[in-house]
């Protein structure tokens, strides 16, 4: 089986290397999903893949997790190229005055619930560890709209000049990188840089050159996979930015590369996590034909504090942990299952579709913000470029829940600020 294992992975290999060579030639290429996700797949996935053959581990079922992961890359490529459309029910024409206001509203309200949690991220850890619980997840659902914010305030900056809006930028922005700098967060990384890359492509044509691209892309498949050890850097200081020269100073005192290279033959356990969950699902067998999307909707949008968590969970379906009943596996807490998982555990081999749709998605929304007059097309895709990534590294329900939160709080508020016809000039 371990030569089965290092073809496939070949393979995998070849496949990423392929679809990233035939958007690396395109002039928007850094924002196209199938190159992101090739490499994300690439960077991420196909690190711990080879560290899982070369520990020997499971042989004899890793290859259903290589293959499958294979496909699902090919179906994102698939269905970002069988979109030729574009969104056309949100291409409203915008009071740009009254969404800077409602966009400084959301701004407000997520640094509020923002400081909140820094004020209980402590005592939750020490109560709970990773898996925080309590109305401290009500407050990081709200502290989120920071995200909102700053996305919607960088696309009225392409039409618009505003003190007050950039004000919410600059704002918006050290709360990211506390985020990113303090806390080594994953997804606010990305998430900031692709803003302001997006903003710069829109305002300016400017996108990166490719050679610095590349190596970009190869310190951050370093940091992505080593993230773990630069949150174990502490810091003592109360001054936030002594505290930020403090982390980066700690961080350039370590030798990453030499981590990094243990790494390899030691990695983290998400794809161990997706290889038992792939090959129990066959084995006990358990499909939940989509239906655990709802258990996140649940998971997500139903707070437990004002219903109660006996209310909450009764809400759910009850699915069987096949890895632990198959293999008595338990994750790592912490680690998480990968979307490859939970679209093979809903659809079996054909959980691909969901790979494909997100591609499809992602094509359709893209190339309505290439319009210069889609306001609505650019605020929601910048929301859906983390989520696209989190449905490789996380689960799948990142991506379509995400679309929620973006009605919710993007939409409604978008179509408030649409100018009336009494109002047009």
């Amino acid at each position: 089986m371990e030569e089965l294992n290092y073809f496939l992975f070949i393979l995998l290999v070849f496949v990423c290397m392929l679809i990233f060579a035939y958007e690396f030639r395109k002039k928007d290429y850094l924002f196209r999903y199938p190159l992101l996700a090739s490499l994300a797949i690439l960077g991420w996935a196909g690190l711990q893949i080879y560290g899982l053959i070369y520990n020997n581990e499971y042989p004899e079922i890793l290859w259903k997790t290589i293959l499958f992961i294979t496909i699902c890359t090919v179906a994102i490529f698939v269905g970002y190229y069988s979109n030729k459309k574009t969104v056309k029910h949100f291409n409203w024409e915008i009071d740009f005055k009254k969404l800077i206001f409602f966009n400084f509203i959301i701004f407000l309200v997520g640094a509020y619930f923002y400081h909140k949690v820094s004020l209980m991220a402590e005592e939750a850890t020490l109560l709970f560890g990773g898996q925080w619980e309590g109305i401290i997840t009500v407050y990081v659902f709200f502290a989120k709209l920071l995200s909102i914010s700053l996305g919607v305030a960088l696309v009225i900056d392409l039409y618009k000049k505003s003190f007050l809006n950039w004000f919410v930028i600059i704002a918006s922005s050290y709360f990211f990188l506390e985020r990113i700098i303090l806390a080594g967060r994953r997804e606010d990384t990305f998430e900031f840089i692709m803003f302001f890359l997006l903003w710069l492509w829109w305002k300016k044509g400017f996108i990166i050159n490719r050679i610095l691209f590349i190596s970009l892309s190869f310190i951050g498949v370093v940091f992505i996979n080593l993230v773990g050890v630069y949150r174990s850097l502490e810091v003592f200081s109360e001054n936030k930015f002594s505290a930020f020269s403090e982390k980066l100073n700690l961080a350039f005192s370590i030798n990453w590369f030499s981590l990094f290279k243990d790494f390899l033959t030691n990695p983290t356990t998400e794809i161990l996590n997706a290889t038992l969950i792939i090959d129990s699902s066959e084995k006990y067998p358990f499909f939940d034909f989509g239906l655990s999307i709802w258990n996140m909707f649940v998971h997500f949008y139903i707070p437990a504090t004002f219903l109660g968590r006996d209310f909450k969970e009764g809400l759910k379906f009850n699915f069987p942990d096949t890895a632990y009943l198959v293999y008595g596996h338990t994750p790592v807490v912490g680690t998480t299952f990968t979307g490859f998982a939970d679209a093979f555990q809903s659809f079996w081999w054909f959980g691909f579709i969901k790979f494909f749709l997100i591609g499809y998605i992602m094509s359709r929304w893209y190339k309505s913000a290439i319009n210069r007059n889609n306001i609505i097309a650019k605020t929601v895709l910048l929301q859906l470029y983390p989520v696209s990534l989190l449905a490789i590294t996380h689960t799948t329900h990142h991506f379509f829940l995400s679309f929620v939160k973006i009605f919710i709080f993007l939409i409604i508020p978008l179509y408030l600020c649409k100018k009336r016809k009494h109002n047009a000039k």
